[in-house]
C-alpha cells in the first residue's frame, strides 16, 4: 500500500491551473468587469477562444443563433459559464496522454466524464434550477482523481484496471489497497489544492455515496445519478465492473417524474457525441 504521505506529497506536486483560468477567474470575481474586460482576457490565449466558440456553438447549449465572438458568447451565457468551459479545457489539457499505452484508457475515461457532464446539465436543466452554470463542470470532472491516478501512477493504476475487469470486482476497495484512499478521496484532494468551490467538491466527493449529504444538494445529487445514466447508456468507459443502482435519498432531492430520461435520451446523446469530438477527439 502506498503511503498517504506520498499520495499528498504527489497531489501538492501535480500541476497547478494554467494561467489563463486564474486570469478569468480573477476578472470575474471583479464586480467592475465589463463583458470587453473578460474578453480581453481570454482573447489572450486564441487556442482557448477557438475551443470555447466551439463548444459554445454545439448542442450541449443549444442557442439558437450562431455565436461568433468571445464578447457574444459572454454575454449569452455569462461569466461563470464561460469561466467554467475555460476550467473545463484547461483541466483536460493538464491531462494529457504521457504514452500511447494510455491514450485510449485516457480517452475512454473523458468520454465518460464528457456524459457524465452532459446529463448532469440535461438534468439540471429539466429540473428548472435556474442557474445551471456548474453543472456541466461539475459533471466532467467527477472522475479527476482516476484521471490523477492513471497520470501519476499509470503503469500500476492500468494493471489495477485489468486486474479489477479480471477479477469482477469493486474498484473502489482495490483503490484503497494500493493507494491508501479511492478515486472519489484523490479528486476531492485534488480540487482543493485548485482550490475549486464546493459545489463542485461535492460532485466529486458524492458520485458514488450519498448517503453522507450534509443537506439536500440537487448539484451533487445530478452528478450522483448521472453517473449512473452514463454507464447504464454506454457512454465511455467508467472502468467498474457493475452499475449501481442510484441512492434512495437521490430521488426525494430531484422528485423527477416518470418518462424523464427516456424524454431525454436523445438530445443527452446528441449533445455527447458533438462534445466529445469538440474536447477530446478534435481538439485543434
Amino acid at each position: 500500500m502506498l503511503d498517504i504521505k506520498v499520495l499528498i506529497a504527489k497531489i501538492d506536486s501535480f500541476p497547478t491551473l494554467p494561467t489563463i483560468y486564474t486570469s478569468l477567474l480573477e476578472a470575474t470575481s471583479n464586480p467592475r468587469s465589463t463583458i470587453q474586460d473578460v474578453a480581453n482576457v481570454l482573447m489572450q490565449d486564441q487556442s482557448s477562444v477557438t475551443k470555447l466558440l466551439k463548444v459554445v456553438n454545439s448542442p450541449l447549449y443549444g442557442l439558437s443563433s450562431k455565436i461568433t465572438s468571445v464578447s457574444q458568447a459572454i454575454m449569452f451565457l455569462g461569466f461563470t459559464e464561460v469561466k467554467n468551459i475555460v476550467l473545463a479545457l484547461s483541466i483536460i489539457d493538464l491531462f494529457a496522454a504521457s504514452t500511447k499505452e494510455l491514450i485510449q484508457y485516457m480517452v475512454d475515461m473523458w468520454k465518460h466524464s464528457i456524459a457524465v457532464g452532459v446529463i448532469t446539465r440535461h438534468l439540471g436543466v429539466n429540473l428548472k434550477v435556474g442557474n445551471v452554470e456548474n453543472y456541466f463542470i461539475a459533471g466532467l470532472i467527477h472522475d479527476i482523481g482516476k484521471l490523477f491516478f492513471i497520470t501519476t501512477f499509470n503503469e500500476t493504476y492500468i494493471k489495477l484496471l485489468d486486474k479489477v475487469k479480471e477479477d469482477s470486482a469493486d474498484l473502489h476497495t482495490y483503490e484503497k489497497k494500493i493507494f491508501s484512499v479511492n478515486h472519489d478521496e484523490a479528486g476531492v484532494l485534488l480540487a482543493k489544492k485548485w482550490d475549486l468551490p464546493e459545489n463542485l467538491i461535492g460532485g466529486i466527493k458524492y458520485h458514488h455515496n450519498t448517503l453522507s449529504f450534509v443537506k439536500p444538494d440537487k448539484l451533487s445529487a445530478c452528478v450522483h445519478l448521472a453517473n449512473v445514466l452514463a454507464k447504464c447508456m454506454n457512454l465511455g468507459e467508467s472502468f467498474e465492473t457493475e452499475i449501481a443502482q442510484p441512492n434512495f435519498e437521490v430521488w426525494n432531492i430531484l422528485n423527477f417524474p416518470t418518462g424523464t430520461f427516456l424524454s431525454l435520451s436523445d438530445s443527452i446523446v446528441e449533445a455527447y457525441n458533438q462534445s466529445s469530438s469538440i474536447l477530446i477527439l478534435n481538439r485543434d
